[in-house]
């Protein structure tokens, strides 16, 4: 869950999915407001997760000089560019990547599995042989 999908369905009434988030006091919440006044629990519920998403934190707060820890007007950003070929061969690189993908795609799963730009990559496809862009009211 993310901080956009609070505001959503804060803004349509409707409640978060079970497990997402905690409240003020550290009760488990399925109410959008009382998440965004408390804390939204990692992606895996777990030491990694909690770790991972205060790396993410650090580099976009603390690293670039930007608020961290809550939500204000100062937002950061980071960009980072790596030429793996400083680390690889590049065709290595590009043939161990697909193949992973692949595995990853190929892996048993109840709803089907999507790799991260896969759906923005269809709906801008899409987008360019319809001539035009589906906005949400």
């Amino acid at each position: 869950m993310t901080w956009y999908g609070l505001v959503l369905a804060k803004a349509y009434g409707e409640g978060i999915p079970e497990n997402m988030a905690i409240d003020k006091d550290g009760n488990p919440t399925t109410d959008p407001e009382d998440a965004m006044n408390g804390f939204l629990l990692p992606f895996d519920r777990s030491y990694k997760g909690s770790g991972l998403g205060m790396v993410v934190e650090m580099l976009g707060g603390p690293l670039v000089g930007a608020t961290f820890g809550q939500i204000e007007v100062d937002w950061g950003s980071l960009f980072i560019a790596i030429d793996p070929g400083l680390l690889v061969d590049i065709v290595e690189f590009k043939e161990h990547s697909s193949e992973l993908i692949e595995k990853i795609k190929n892996s048993r799963s109840i709803k089907g599995v999507r790799i991260p730009g896969e759906r923005a990559t269809k709906a801008r496809k899409e987008a360019l042989e319809n001539g035009y862009v589906e906005v949400d009211e």
